[in-house]
């Protein structure tokens, strides 16, 4: 059992250092031309402890989307936090925001009345 538990610790491990290389190739891709009609006039990069503040706090409902569960991102806040925090401040101080996260799930949810009405669904990610 120790063993099994070993093997699977390494494979995740390797597969989460995987990640965070790709991650971090994406990181380094964020210069994107400005083509907002805005932009700051000031901005604050959030600290690491800022990030695990608000992962911390989020929800921790898991979506099919998710590189990886929620539960191993908690687990690894301290090694993953320095790749997020940058992420996000890349983001705001470019006014983008990378393609790779813009993606989401749409279920129908249904509101009321004829269930055969679409009208009556709405979109929910």
């Amino acid at each position: 059992s120790s063993g099994i538990n070993a093997e699977y610790g390494e494979r995740i491990s390797a597969e989460i250092e995987e990640e965070a290389v790709k991650l971090g190739d994406q990181v380094k891709k964020l210069h994107y031309p400005r083509t907002l009609s805005c932009e700051f006039k000031e901005f604050t990069q959030l600290s690491e402890e800022d990030i695990r503040s608000l992962i911390r706090e989020m929800s921790h409902k898991a979506c099919d989307l998710d590189p990886m569960p929620t539960s191993v991102v908690t687990k690894l806040l301290p090694e993953l936090s320095p790749v997020i925090t940058t992420v996000v401040n890349k983001s705001l101080a470019n006014g983008d925001f990378p393609t790779a996260l813009k993606v989401a799930q749409i279920r129908p949810s249904y509101k009321q009345d004829d269930k055969n009405d679409l009208k009556n669904y709405r979109p929910v990610s």
